[in-house]
Formats: structure tokens, C-alpha cells, sequence
């Protein structure tokens, strides 16, 4: 179990964790939008890739802050 003085640490910066994700949802389109201009197999399509799946895990930890955080407050 995660104690309430970590939970309660974390969901005072929520407004700091969602500014993470909105940047993330941002990063992640421009590098979608990047996927016509590389060609697959390349090291730049590899690069691209493990980019996107950093994105993904980080937006889905900032996102889910947020979640708990509205909840955890209501």
C-alpha cells in the first residue's frame, strides 16, 4: 500500500502532471506526423520507435496521476 503522505505529496503537483501529459500527447503527434518521412528498417525508424513507446509509458504515468489525483480529491 502507498502511504497517504506520498499520495498527498504526489496529488499536490497534479496541476504539474498534467502540464506532463499535455506535452506528451504534443510529442507524441509530431512524432506520428514524422512516421511518412522515415523509411522502416532504417536506425532513424528504430530510434523513432523506442521514442514513441517512452512517450506512450510516460503519458500513461502522468495520465493516470491525474486520474487518481481527481478522484483521490473527491
Amino acid at each position: 500500500m502507498i502511504p497517504k503522505d506520498l499520495i498527498w505529496q504526489v496529488c499536490q503537483r497534479k496541476r504539474h502532471f498534467r502540464l506532463i501529459f499535455l506535452v506528451m500527447i504534443f510529442l507524441a503527434a509530431l512524432s506520428l506526423l514524422s512516421f511518412s518521412a522515415v523509411e522502416p528498417g532504417s536506425a532513424t525508424y528504430v530510434v523513432l520507435v523506442v521514442d514513441l513507446i517512452g512517450i506512450a509509458l510516460i503519458g500513461l504515468f502522468s495520465g493516470y496521476v491525474v486520474y487518481f489525483c481527481n478522484r483521490w480529491d473527491a
